[in-house]
């Protein structure tokens, strides 16, 4: 991984102004890295069943 996430420690999403995401099953995969806002729309959709999973 390189960039600005090389050395980030990885814990739960916070109230931040973005949010990088990866896949726990493949960490070799660079992150995605969103902005909150665009996090926080996606996670209430998911609570609300908005999305066909």
């Amino acid at each position: 991984m390189s960039g600005e996430l090389a050395n980030a420690a990885w814990r739960r999403a916070t109230k931040t102004r973005r949010v990088g995401i990866r896949d726990s099953e493949a960490p070799e995969k660079p992150p995605s890295v969103v902005r909150a806002a665009i996090w926080d729309a996606f996670i209430d959709g998911a609570r609300k069943g908005e999305f066909n999973f």
